[in-house]
């Protein structure tokens, strides 16, 4: 491969990027072949288009995320996948990306626990609320008995209401911060290697 295939080949996989973010590669790509002895030694540097465009994207998606703390609805799933990719493209990818897939796969179990203990709390207020408002209107008869019953059948429609919106709020600040956190992570060591 010469200096102009891998331009071209480069510039086919850096698609999606803004076109300034293109050009400053393309720039910086130029200027190294200009530096090296010869191409193929600029080539050996820069590694595989595919691996220098998968680096580039991966940064690129790390300054997004970290200017999108500003901005409302982060795109989760594209900051994901692009620091996959970028992580596979570092030299110490294997254990990266395990450490990664084992640290996603914890959360992701975790979350599913986290989601089922709620599931199992409503359907266990709704179900002490039913009952309880059943009882109560048996119970027409004693009023104290009645009130009692209504109250706790209120009491467990709160609780539910609570833990379903303290449920929500929580899984929505929780996954940008994880996300947050896993860039920083792939950004602190992915700059050491490039060192």
């Amino acid at each position: 491969m010469n200096r102009e295939e891998y331009i071209v080949e480069l510039k086919q996989r850096l698609a999606g990027m803004s076109e300034a973010e293109i050009d400053d590669a393309i720039a910086y790509c130029e200027e190294y072949f200009n530096e090296a002895a010869d191409d193929a030694a600029a080539i050996a540097e820069l590694g595989s288009p595919y691996r220098f465009a998968a680096q580039l994207k991966a940064e690129s998606v790390m300054k997004e995320v970290q200017s999108e703390k500003t901005q409302k609805h982060p795109n989760v799933m594209k900051s994901l996948l692009w620091m996959f990719m970028g992580i596979c493209a570092l030299p110490i990818a294997l254990p990266l990306a395990l450490t990664a897939a084992i640290l996603l796969g914890v959360v992701i179990l975790l979350l599913f626990v986290f989601a089922m203990l709620i599931v199992v709390l409503l359907g266990v207020c709704i179900y002490a609320a039913a009952a309880s408002f059943v009882t109560g209107i048996m119970n027409i008869t004693v009023p104290a008995d009645m009130i009692l019953h209504l109250g706790f059948s209120i009491l467990c429609i709160g609780i539910a209401g609570f833990s379903f919106l303290a449920a929500y709020a929580f899984i929505k600040r929780f996954l940008p911060f994880f996300i947050k956190r896993l860039s920083d992570f792939y950004y602190r060591y992915g700059r050491r290697t490039e060192r």
